[in-house]
């Protein structure tokens, strides 16, 4: 079996990087304006943060000369439009319920004019491990979700149990599997029995089947960035319709969602796990998304950036609040993302 390890790890996106394949005109529209506009809609944020399904996605086109920037690959998932929020545990994610990660993907792919192979077993499936040897030898493949939990590599894995996660596998070595893992570890091997634990996922809820994979893409249309803009625009607006239309009973969905932990902030009763998950997860990657949105969106529809653009900064404020374990400025900031997140979702419709 061949050992290609020839993927950049790529986990930075930002206004000096390269250009879409196919998509100069995109860039050519933006001319750096991110670096040189004092407004926070036009500032990208470079750096590492939670990406992984985006960046992994981006190594792996990469690895047939397409440059994509992950920042686009994440947008065009349309995973981080939304909110949900599960009383139970008191967690509020801001993304959508009909966006998962892994259907965000292949959403990208295809609207950026790639055909991907994807591939996933019925639960109760043995580990498709000659399938995936046999496919590292065309090319990387992309796996997830994972659980972060059974990654050996990963110090203090275990503190992620049921977290899901993405990452590149470039090929075996022996009874390893090499791979790039977005979150700050290029190139690790990790066991076939760790593997099959990590990408059966069994405690990853949005699951479909186990061990899915993606493989050999391939470009098959080179749409212009007004097409792009488009259809991310049209599938968005899906997305916003068919969250609501198939949360679970009790699952707070949109504006709800977030009114329904600014009632539990200014009730005082937001237990320390729900506020650490806030502080270090949902806040700060939900900054980073709304500033994505924003500069994705500041030319073909420039009052939704400004609503994302807002959005940005009432998180952030609401992080620092969040920080200090100020519900009550938290409730604040978050009453007003609210409302940002009610009008975002009445203009997609």
């Amino acid at each position: 079996m061949s050992q290609k390890y020839v993927v950049r790890l790529s986990d930075t996106s930002g206004c000096h990087g390269g250009k879409v394949a196919g998509q100069e005109q995109w860039y050519q529209r933006h001319p750096h304006k991110a670096c040189n506009d004092p407004e926070m809609s036009m500032v990208s944020y470079i750096g590492n943060g939670p990406y992984c399904y985006a960046n992994s996605a981006a190594m792996l086109l990469e690895s047939v000369g397409e440059t994509v920037e992950p920042r686009l690959l994440e947008v065009l998932s349309g995973v981080g439009l939304g909110a949900f929020w599960l009383a139970e545990s008191q967690t509020l994610f801001l993304s959508g319920w009909a966006s998962m990660p892994d259907v965000g993907v292949s959403r990208a792919f295809g609207l950026l004019g790639f055909k991907v192979a994807e591939e996933a077993e019925s639960d109760g499936a043995p580990m498709p491990a000659e399938a995936l040897a046999r496919q590292l030898d065309d090319g990387p493949v992309l796996l997830g979700p994972l659980d972060v939990g059974e990654l050996p590599y990963q110090p203090d894995s275990q503190e992620g149990n049921g977290v899901d996660h993405f990452v590149l596998a470039l090929g075996f070595e022996g009874d390893e599997v090499v791979v790039h893992d977005p979150d700050g570890y290029p190139a690790v091997p990790i066991a076939l029995e760790a593997l099959d634990r990590a990408w059966r996922a069994d405690l990853i809820e949005y699951r479909r089947g186990t061990y899915r994979r993606w493989h050999s893409p391939t470009r098959t249309t080179s749409p212009v960035p007004e097409e792009i803009a488009n259809k991310a625009i049209r599938s968005f607006a899906w997305a916003y319709r068919e969250s609501r239309a198939t949360a679970l009973p009790g699952v707070a969905i949109g504006p709800e969602a977030v009114e329904a932990l600014v009632a539990t902030l200014r009730d005082g009763a937001l237990a320390e796990q729900g506020l650490e998950h806030l502080r270090r997860f949902a806040l700060p990657l939900g900054v980073r998304r709304a500033l994505d949105y924003a500069w994705f969106l500041q030319e073909v529809a420039p009052e939704l950036a400004e609503l994302k653009s807002e959005q940005a900064r009432r998180l952030g404020r609401a992080h620092v609040a969040a920080a200090r374990s100020d519900q009550e400025s938290m409730a604040e900031h978050l009453s007003r993302v609210a409302d940002l997140e009610r009008r975002v979702e009445a203009a997609l419709a």
